[in-house]
């Protein structure tokens, strides 16, 4: 039977530091993820504060009826 971490080349299975190689990229893989997921979190917000704060803006010179300033 063969394992999953069996080199299917040479036959030979995977050892420690093998193993220890692919528990890092995996752990480098989700960490970079993670940052992507966080920038983009970030840029979402400042946008969404930037389009509320030119929506102020544009109220702030709208007139009412009556002629008062919001």
């Amino acid at each position: 039977m063969i394992s999953e971490t069996q080199n299917p080349d040479t036959g030979r299975r995977g050892g420690l530091f093998d193993s220890l190689k692919v528990l890092a990229a995996t752990l480098l893989a989700i960490a970079h993820t993670r940052l992507e997921l966080l920038s983009a979190e970030i840029e979402g917000m400042e946008a969404a504060d930037a389009t509320r704060c030119g929506k102020k803006k544009n109220l702030a010179n709208i007139k009412t009826p009556q002629g008062a300033i919001l």
